[in-house]
């Protein structure tokens, strides 16, 4: 966990300071994707997932 929150600190001090290129939804979305790419998820299951996530409807 301290891994995580240690993470969580640097990007907040990368964003702050306009080192950043992508924003923070655009890089939690990436590595949701890359997740459930990883286990094998189907796509209905991972849009509805993300769907809940981002307060959006599901695309599939």
């Amino acid at each position: 966990m301290a891994a995580f929150e240690d993470a969580g600190r640097q990007l907040a001090r990368l964003t702050k300071g306009g080192h950043l290129k992508r924003g923070l939804r655009a890089v939690l979305a990436h590595h949701a994707i890359f997740a459930f790419n990883r286990n094998n998820t189907p796509v209905g299951s991972a849009s509805r997932a993300l769907g809940r996530f981002t307060g959006t409807p599901a695309c599939w």
